[in-house]
């Protein structure tokens, strides 16, 4: 084989190699920020009725991530905010199951639009892990 053809050859190799390094590190990229997405499959159900992703938009997913994590044993104070949100959502569990609050409350609640109801009540019979 011409020895111009083996270089011509290893060249294209070495661009293609490159050019595929450079896709992969920007997908890499792409996928560590938090986007919108035009694609309805890539949104689940729970993430379009919460809008977190509109909430996090641009964000870095690592820095993100950083922030969810256990407290620590000198943050007392965050501890008894976290505390207090367990407490406040199990009562607002129980007045929901021993039925304090009526079905028309339920709907207004199920709902992520400001004063409108939606079409069913809210699911009061999740798992307690859901509320953990």
């Amino acid at each position: 084989m011409d020895p111009d053809m083996v270089d011509t050859a290893t060249r294209l190799l070495q661009v293609v190699h490159q050019q595929l390094d450079q896709r992969e590190k920007t997908v890499q990229e792409k996928r560590q920020v938090i986007r919108e997405s035009d694609e309805m499959t890539e949104v689940s159900p729970w993430l379009e009725r919460t809008q977190w992703i509109h909430h996090l938009e641009e964000q870095d997913r690592g820095e993100v991530i950083k922030l969810i994590r256990a407290t620590k044993d000198e943050e007392l104070e965050l501890q008894e905010v976290e505390k207090s949100l367990k407490r406040l959502i199990e009562k607002a569990r129980q007045t929901i199951v021993q039925k304090k609050v009526s079905t028309f409350t339920l709907h207004r609640v199920q709902s992520f639009q400001s004063g409108e109801d939606s079409n069913k009540p809210f699911h009061v019979n999740l798992n307690q892990e859901t509320f953990d």
